[in-house]
């Protein structure tokens, strides 16, 4: 039984993802993707891909399982550091060729009518590339498409007929990876500083711990999936990788819970224990049973949340990320991720833009102090308001006014306080974008958990119950929220997802009064209530089996509403708990 969903890599150039209007070929190909309940992993939301630089795409397709082609009759976009002008497309098929990957290649029908636009003036380099793949040996599957019906039908078939025959991610061996927030840009030194003490034999390196330290927003989860996608990782821990997000609440029985679904995922069986630590002696029996695993936990707070995950699992390494010091062993190895590089925080401000002044850029750096989940919001709002017509030019010196409305003098992001204000300038640049409804349903999103994947079947209890929200309406919302980077978007079973991150969350709380935050969880409740059977009574075990997320943070928004009673009431309901079990 596979552990997490099936990823495919979709490469395409440029203009598959626009033609045709309606239901693009890039569309097509993901919904196929959808279909199957696998999740579609594209290079569109990391900016133009000649700002991304290339070794990120390569470790974007080892982090999947299936690679997937969509060629028409433009060869696409040269890499600049690669001899003879290999093009991103052909990049990626050759990764995944070495890496022995399952190819899916679609090529579109040379009958197919399509604008001069859409094809090369000298067809050679891409009718040669055509001509190969249709040549190639190994685990290649390539089929001729006439339109983007056509597609969508034909990835979803063959991506059936790939799971019967079995791809080498669903062995039984768990990659637990979470996608990549965009923009995202390589941080070579830090990259390079982390890969040896993860791969060297414990001998050269005295522990089994490796941890990230450093402030909320600089960057910490993202190096660590970057440097998880390395193929160096996926060779030397045979066993698997699991990730877990630990975050700051999580303790006790909850984090007992936690734990119980990594045995889960190794055995197939949980334990039946309330207290972490016996929780997480299993855990360290099941990783003794198995080749070196890598186990990844983000965002721990403090040494008593860490420590059920360092029992037994003598040859598993941990990944540690945490903004506190002194969280982890003192024998392991501790990294500490600051400011990005200067040219770090250029290409991840500038990704996806051209032509932006070098003085503004400059600003730009300066007032974000080079803090990552800063530039990530920059460029959000900056590609936004190009989308809305802005040269690139223009929506820079935008961003820049804004940013510049709280006082003529750089923030100075080393101070706490300080970085509070660089976070309200910043995210109030985005919140400019956002009509006055969009802009109070963000705030709303306050009253959910810490570290926590939101279905729409949450987004639309929330919504419904604080402003009237279709379903519909509520993905539009969400959708738009991922693109502007005012939260992380995701996959989660056969639907998309949002979460905040730390940052993001702490400012919207400290910006909503108690009073709403109590309502907003209120209306969420009573929103829920409707699921229950209509006889009067809050018969909470009688959720629907598919209300995962209500199965699994109600008593949270119990208690963030005030119904102190209701869930005094529930934890000790013995139906509840059998039903949750």
């Amino acid at each position: 039984m596979r552990a997490r969903p099936l990823r495919v890599f979709v490469t395409h150039t440029s203009e598959l993802a626009r033609y045709p209007p309606g239901q693009s070929f890039l569309d097509a190909a993901c919904a196929g993707v959808r279909r199957v309940d696998a999740v579609p992993v594209t290079m569109l939301d990391l900016g133009a891909r000649q700002d991304v630089p290339f070794e990120v795409c390569r470790n974007e397709v080892l982090g999947c399982d299936v690679h997937l082609s969509v060629l028409g009759f433009r060869y696409g976009t040269p890499i600049p550091e690669m001899p003879g002008g290999t093009s991103y497309v052909e990049f990626e098929f050759d990764v995944a060729t070495e890496a022995g990957m399952p190819r899916l290649v679609f090529l579109i029908d040379e009958r197919t009518p399509l604008p001069p636009a859409l094809v090369d003036e000298d067809r050679g380099r891409i009718a040669r590339f055509r001509d190969r793949v249709r040549a190639g040996a190994g685990r290649l599957v390539s089929a001729l498409v006439s339109d983007p019906g056509h597609l969508e039908a034909a990835v979803s078939q063959a991506l059936v007929r790939l799971t019967k025959e079995d791809v080498p991610a669903a062995d039984g061996v768990p990659w637990v990876l979470p996608p990549l927030s965009a923009p995202v840009v390589d941080r070579p030194d830090l990259v390079d500083e982390l890969l040896p003490a993860l791969t060297a034999p414990r001998a050269e390196t005295g522990d089994l711990t490796t941890t990230l330290e450093g402030a909320g927003g600089f960057g910490k989860t993202t190096l660590a999936v970057m440097l998880c996608r390395r193929p160096e990782i996926r060779s030397r821990f045979p066993g698997g990788l699991l990730w877990v997000t630990v975050g700051e609440q999580r303790e006790g029985a909850e984090l007992a819970a936690t734990i119980g679904e990594l045995c889960a995922a190794l055995s197939g069986a949980s334990p039946a224990t309330a207290d972490p630590m016996l929780a997480g002696a299993r855990l360290g029996e099941l990783l003794d049973e198995r080749e070196p695993a890598l186990l990844v936990l983000d965002d721990v707070w403090r040494p008593e949340q860490l420590a059920p995950f360092l029992i037994g699992g003598a040859a598993c390494r941990r990944l540690v990320t945490t903004r506190n010091a002194g969280v982890a062993p003192r024998s392991g190895r501790a990294v500490v991720v600051g400011h990005m590089t200067a040219e770090e925080a250029r290409r991840t401000l500038t990704a996806g833009l051209d032509e932006l002044p070098a003085g503004v850029v400059a600003r730009l750096l300066e007032i974000t102090g080079r803090w990552a989940v800063l530039l990530g919001l920059v460029n959000g709002t900056m590609l936004d308001q190009v989308r809305l017509g802005a040269t690139a030019e223009q929506a820079g010196r935008w961003a820049l006014r804004r940013l510049e409305s709280l006082g003529p003098t750089a923030f100075d992001v080393d101070e706490a306080g300080s970085r509070s204000l660089t976070v309200a300038a910043t995210i109030g640049a985005s919140l400019d974008l956002l009509t006055p409804d969009e802009r109070e349903r963000y705030l709303e999103l306050a009253a959910m958990p810490e570290d926590v994947d939101v279905p729409p079947s949450a987004l639309a209890l929330l919504w419904t119950g604080t402003g009237g929200l279709a379903a519909a309406e509520a993905e539009r919302v969400r959708a738009r929220l991922v693109r502007l980077r005012l939260v992380i978007g995701g996959w989660s079973g056969a639907s998309p997802t949002l979460r905040l991150h730390d940052v993001h969350r702490a400012f919207l709380r400290h910006q909503s009064a108690p009073d709403r935050l109590a309502a907003w969880n209120r209306a969420l409740v009573e929103e829920a209530r409707r699921l229950l059977p209509a006889d009067g009574r809050a018969a909470w075990w009688r959720l629907p089996g598919d209300a995962g997320y209500l199965w699994r943070t109600l008593p949270y928004h119990l208690a963030e509403a005030g119904l102190a009673d209701e869930l005094a009431a529930l934890v000790c309901d013995l139906r509840w708990i059998a039903a949750r079990i």
